[in-house]
């Protein structure tokens, strides 16, 4: 438990910015277009791998959740959430233009999970604050 119970913010922002900025377009290119079973749009396709990418830590954050670690699991979320802003505001990868609304988009779903599992107002407030200083642009 103390192991779960140790969460960087930043720590988690760089995990998910890294394993973000990993994705290769060429990847994208290489897979989608015409195949034997039919046409891989590369858009849909860009989505997908973005989705699959965040999956260990959506399930991460499922887990403290399921766990009742509540503090941990507001943490983890902030951490997750701002690596997927900084994903969207400094990566420089192509993989990005392929992409483009999925960064926003699953940065909304992780946070509207998060919120409908925290029962605890201080906490939806923290992470509110949260949100306005470290995601400006994408806050409500």
């Amino acid at each position: 438990m103390k192991y779960l119970g140790d969460i960087d913010i930043d720590t988690i922002a760089e995990q998910v910015y890294r394993e973000l900025d990993w994705l290769e377009v060429e990847d994208v290119w290489e897979r989608s277009g015409s195949t034997r079973y039919g046409y891989v749009d590369p858009y849909e396709l860009a989505w997908e791998m973005f989705e699959e990418a965040l999956e260990p830590f959506s399930e991460a954050l499922k887990e403290y959740q399921t766990l009742t670690m509540v503090s941990e699991s507001k943490h983890y979320c902030m951490g997750v959430l701002k690596g997927i802003y900084l994903f969207a505001k400094d990566s420089k990868s192509e993989f990005k233009n392929w992409a483009e609304d999925a960064p926003y988009e699953s940065f909304s779903r992780i946070l509207k999970q998060w919120e409908k599992d925290c029962e605890n107002p201080e906490h939806l407030k923290e992470m509110e604050e949260f949100i306005n200083k470290t995601c400006p642009s994408w806050a409500k």
